[in-house]
């Protein structure tokens, strides 16, 4: 994979998040850049987020129909219902959101890029939320992988129960973050 900055483009500098969580993992994965544009796999270590772990999920990206989470941090797996991980990550997408979360995954990974985005999640238990999640990628010689922190904003009040966890049940924002190279021109939205 070439991991040379697309020509003419600039990287964007990190914005300001309003959670610290999102600062702090964006500012230690930008930390493991050093002379490479995406730090590897072998060097993001878990253990330098312990306070983030329970909302933390990486991700390895096989096809933008098959995402395997790797890893599931606790209060995700709570969440959830059950602990997804080793499976594919667009089980838990409503069939018509499959493709389009598919797609920006991929622009994660492929271009390669950041995310920011905030949706809605329905859990099984009978909850929604309203959650925001920071996506990063992660490279390694074998496969294409990346990291997510996700953050609940709010709760509503318990709805009917869910056959099961749709994350992403609803895009409400979306946010490409260049990491110089530059930025998809997938719609954010729709």
């Amino acid at each position: 994979m070439d991991l040379a900055p697309a020509k003419g483009t600039t990287p964007q500098r990190r914005p300001e998040f309003e959670y610290e969580g999102f600062n702090a993992l964006f500012d230690y994965w930008n930390s493991l850049r050093g002379g490479v544009s995406v730090p590897g796999t072998r060097d993001f270590d878990l253990l330098h987020l312990t306070s983030l772990l329970p909302d933390i999920v990486v991700s390895e990206f096989h096809s933008e129909l098959d995402i395997r989470h790797r890893f599931v941090g606790p209060a995700v797996v709570e969440r959830f219902g059950y602990d997804p991980t080793g499976k594919n990550s667009l089980l838990n997408q409503s069939d018509n959101m499959r493709p389009q979360i598919g797609r920006y995954y991929g622009e994660v990974v492929n271009r390669p890029c950041a995310a920011f985005a905030r949706f809605t999640n329905l859990y099984s238990s009978g909850r929604e939320s309203v959650a925001e999640g920071l996506y990063l990628p992660l490279h390694s010689r074998t496969a294409r992988w990346f990291v997510n922190l996700n953050r609940v904003v709010r709760f509503s009040d318990w709805l009917d129960e869910y056959p099961q966890t749709l994350t992403a049940a609803r895009i409400l924002d979306l946010e490409w973050i260049d990491i110089g190279f530059g930025r998809p021109t997938t719609p954010a939205s729709g």
